[in-house]
């Protein structure tokens, strides 16, 4: 007969209470008064805990400083004329890639503008030094949106700081305010635009817009608050695509560049990267020249022109052809109007579409003039003088980052005229 079920129970109890006096924890334990949490930190969470995954350490406003990149190599540059071919021509990879190795096989322009990159300073370190100073300068003009974090973005798929990798490391490490900031006053002509509009839809796969009816304008989505989905983080977007070329801190840079070179120049040409409608670059070029005219007497004449950048191909050979509608446009044709209208001083040549000295500015802009010395028929040496608006280290341009600072601060304190639907006009108050 097996002894009945309550002696096993007793038995193993008792030997469990013995094991355990005998352990040093135990011991430990009984020698010492068990101490009661405090009910807050009893309901606090581990500080690793799955519910606090993805919380922004810290907010504020981050700026995108938006540039059209550089070319360093042929093949860096070979591959992006490909995929601008692709995206312009709505052409299979393999026929973009095969026109851009034609152009760079029957042209030797871009590979003479490459080797000439060298002799000046890398788009990388001229960025580097303009965020650090645009930083300091924001977090002392705006400390209510501080704090501020800027970051390069460019236009180049093949570029480590492109616009989509840079707003995706913007809106994992958290922000309030995202603010697209252009270095390029015409963004919308150049492939930069495309670029954006693309880390525009990739994000919206990401966020959830808070308005109820998302609309489209100009192939961007017309909304200002965005919530990031599976994620406490929201932040405002706010795009300026070509509204910096219409504000007053714009005007006052260029002024500041001109004015010490206005009395010994002739006349005075603007010039953008085509397709620019020269309807889009007058105004701009208008209140420069208005402004000038407060600090000098002369009445200096002005024209607008059109050039062509280095990642558009054939187009040097386009101009040649004088049916195109942008013919009467372009620096030739403005030098020759200028000359007969009885201007024989040199001419400057002001690039209005880059608020920092790029790679056309460097190499392809210097290669066109050159070009247009020897071209250009006159009568005598001082009717050739043509000469682009020097150049000077970004170290020393602390304007450049006044009038950068200027104008965040009016897109921060106006969010309702610099949302994703910006009028086409500008503002009127400026």
């Amino acid at each position: 007969m097996f002894p009945p079920l309550p002696y096993y129970i007793a038995r193993r109890c008792s030997a469990a209470s013995s094991s355990s006096s005998s352990s040093p924890i135990a011991l430990l334990s009984a020698a010492s008064p068990p101490t009661l949490r405090p009910p807050a930190l009893a309901n606090a969470r581990p500080p690793h805990h799955p519910q606090q995954q993805g919380l922004a350490e810290k907010a504020g406003t981050t700026v995108l400083l938006l540039h059209g990149g550089e070319p360093r190599t042929n093949f860096y540059a070979r591959a992006h004329l490909g995929r601008v071919l692709i995206d312009r021509l709505a052409v299979p990879n393999w026929v973009g890639m095969l026109i851009a190795d034609f152009y760079f096989a029957c042209s030797a322009f871009p590979a003479r503008c490459i080797a000439d990159s060298v002799h000046f300073p890398q788009n990388v370190d001229q960025l580097n030094w303009l965020r650090l100073r645009l930083e300091r300068a924001l977090a002392l003009l705006l400390p209510e949106f501080g704090p501020f974090r800027c970051l390069p973005a460019t236009g180049q798929a093949e570029d480590q700081t492109n616009v989509g990798r840079q707003l995706h490391s913007a809106i994992r490490h958290g922000i309030d305010n995202l603010l697209l900031l252009p270095l390029q006053p015409q963004c919308r002509t150049r492939p930069l635009l495309a670029a954006i509009r693309k880390a525009i839809g990739a994000m919206a796969n990401q966020t959830q817009c808070q308005q109820k009816q998302a609309e489209r304008t100009r192939g961007f989505v017309c909304a200002r608050q965005f919530v990031v989905r599976n994620s406490p983080v929201s932040f405002s977007l706010l795009i300026a695509d070509d509204q910096i070329a219409w504000t007053h801190c714009f005007v006052q840079y260029c002024v500041e560049r001109i004015l010490p070179l206005f009395a010994d120049y002739g006349a005075i040409i603007f010039t953008a990267v085509r397709p620019t409608p020269v309807e889009q670059l007058e105004p701009a070029a208008r209140r420069v020249m208005h402004a000038l005219y407060r600090h000098s007497p002369l009445a200096t004449p002005w024209r607008c022109a059109v050039h062509y950048a280095w990642d558009q191909p054939f187009c040097h050979w386009v101009d040649r052809l004088a049916l195109m509608r942008w013919r009467r446009h372009t620096l030739a044709h403005c030098v020759h109007r200028l000359r007969r209208k009885g201007i024989a001083g040199p001419l400057l040549v002001v690039p209005l579409d880059s608020m920092m000295e790029d790679f056309d500015v460097h190499t392809t802009l210097p290669a066109l003039i050159a070009a247009l010395r020897v071209t250009t028929n006159s009568s005598s040496r001082s009717n050739n003088v043509v000469h682009l608006l020097p150049t000077r280290p970004l170290a020393e341009d602390t304007a450049l980052v006044h009038s950068l600072a200027e104008f965040v601060k009016y897109v921060m304190l106006n969010p309702q005229k610099f949302c994703l639907s910006t009028p086409t006009d500008g503002p009127k108050n400026e």
